[in-house]
């Protein structure tokens, strides 16, 4: 049986947030952004000709901010719903190779040093590949781009936790999550939170933030979810033998 996996390609396209109103300050570092030697690695790569969309970056005046640089972090929603715990792991574009890429994004901006999107890419033997651009301007009913730099979201993210002062860099993680979205991972007074990157279109997301017990609830639905598609999929097998039955769960692939 041929089992579609769950990619950051699908991930990406499934995104579901609406922008929020952003400064654009410098990016301060941090953990929450690269290492500066996986950032600048990840940039100059980023720079060569090789890199699948260098020609589009120059065609449109586009460039990463070096600084914004992050990578993305991730955690199974099924296993959060058995076991109450978060594993948050870093995203590998294969994770079930130990010496796979991993993932990051990136803002980028304009000529005219404007917020023009967010770049999702990998860099693999000194080549960058990209797993795609998302334009500031790409609108729709269901999604909206926001920029996935921390620095941009810090203020908004303080008041919604009732800080008076920005959560420092060292306590954010940015993570990529099927069935959520894109968000921060907020750790405050030894609570856990997740702030979707702006207001989310889908109903898991609405919430401006997630708590423990919002997230308890999310993974419970989910699991719901992922259980009856489970017996759609014996059902569907059943009727239909010898065939292949490839699973596509709310628009993103997911390993049955």
């Amino acid at each position: 049986m041929k089992i579609i996996k769950l990619t950051a390609a699908i991930l990406l396209a499934a995104i579901l947030f609406t922008a929020a109103a952003c400064s654009l300050p410098a990016e301060s570092g941090g953990s929450v952004y690269a290492s500066p030697e996986d950032r600048d690695h990840v940039y100059d790569c980023a720079l060569k000709d090789s890199f699948d969309y260098h020609n589009m970056m120059v065609n449109e005046g586009l460039s990463i901010v070096r600084e914004s640089i992050t990578p993305v972090f991730r955690f199974d929603l099924l296993e959060y719903a058995e076991t109450g715990k978060l594993s948050i792991t870093p995203y590998a574009i294969n994770a079930e190779d130990a010496d796979s890429p991993r993932l990051y994004t990136a803002k980028v901006i304009n000529a005219e040093n404007e917020f023009a999107g967010n770049m999702t890419l990998y860099v693999d033997s000194g080549i960058a590949h990209s797993l795609g651009f998302v334009h500031a301007a790409a609108q729709n009913e269901r999604y909206g781009c926001a920029s996935c730099s921390y620095t941009d979201h810090a203020e908004r993210i303080a008041s919604l936790l009732g800080s008076e002062e920005p959560i420092l860099p060292e306590d954010v993680k940015y993570l990529s999550v099927v069935w959520i979205g894109e968000c921060f991972y907020v750790q405050r007074n030894g609570n856990e939170y997740l702030v979707p990157i702006g207001t989310a279109g889908s109903e898991v997301g609405k919430a401006a933030v997630i708590n423990e017990n919002g997230l308890r609830s999310i993974a419970g639905e989910y699991r719901t979810y992922y259980e009856d598609l489970l017996k759609q999929k014996e059902e569907w097998e059943k009727s239909h033998p010898g065939e292949e039955y490839s699973p596509i769960l709310g628009g993103q692939a997911r390993s049955l």
